[in-house]
């Protein structure tokens, strides 16, 4: 089901009427932290801006059979499936655990052809188009991936998703960018203005390192 956030706006100490913001699962594939902004109003008249941070940690549940991604099972995966196993390029990561919707052998043109059977409502084994949980690889999996807060200002957020894109939040203004993760440094790229640090990471605590030689000390939230 979707995700909903509630705020309430509260003037002169008394709470006013509730602003929801829905939130569809389909927007929440990435491992990281997402920011949502709500323009609350009072009789009719803006009021300010209320933010709420929320994580999505490892173990997000992807949905079997969902081979695209988009949230929901169509001949579509089954397509794309049949692409992947004939080598035609996709324009996006393929995800082998939704794919293999029989579990036997990996991802095989069966799976494609069980994906048809199940959308004609046809003899299927169980699960598919149900939430499933997929363990991320961590043999490939960047060190970075999670949110770092300033060490002596934590308004100051790096967040680094595990497809390569990332954010940076100062005071709930939120700059996106795409990084590279070298292993011991990072290229980090804001609008096509890249920026290498050195890093270190123990247990919780991220250390970047600029072209100047400053350190700068991140905690994971």
């Amino acid at each position: 089901e979707d995700y909903t956030l509630t705020y309430y706006q509260v003037v002169d100490g008394v709470e006013g009427e509730p602003v929801e913001v829905e939130i569809a699962k389909e927007e929440l594939k990435d491992i990281g932290t997402y920011n949502v902004v709500a323009t609350p109003t009072r009789n009719g008249v803006l009021s300010g801006e209320a933010w709420a941070q929320f994580r999505v940690a490892e173990g997000l549940p992807a949905i079997l059979g969902d081979a695209d991604g988009d949230g929901e099972v169509t001949i579509l995966d089954a397509t794309v499936i049949q692409r992947h196993l004939a080598d035609i390029p996709i324009p996006f990561e393929f995800n082998e655990a939704v794919a293999d919707v029989d579990g036997e052998n990996g991802v095989t043109i069966v799976d494609a052809t069980t994906i048809q059977r199940w959308l004609a409502d046809l003899n299927a084994p169980k699960g598919i188009g149900q939430p499933t949980f997929i363990e991320p690889d961590d043999g490939d999996r960047s060190a970075l991936i999670g949110s770092w807060a300033y060490e002596e200002e934590e308004n100051f957020i790096y967040t680094f998703n595990a497809n390569g894109t990332g954010s940076y939040t100062v005071y709930g203004e939120t700059v996106d960018f795409t990084y590279t993760d070298n292993g011991s440094s990072v290229e980090i790229v804001f609008d096509d203005a890249p920026g290498t640090f050195d890093y270190t990471i123990d247990g919780n605590t991220l250390v970047l390192v600029d072209s100047t030689e400053t350190e700068v000390r991140y905690l994971k939230q």
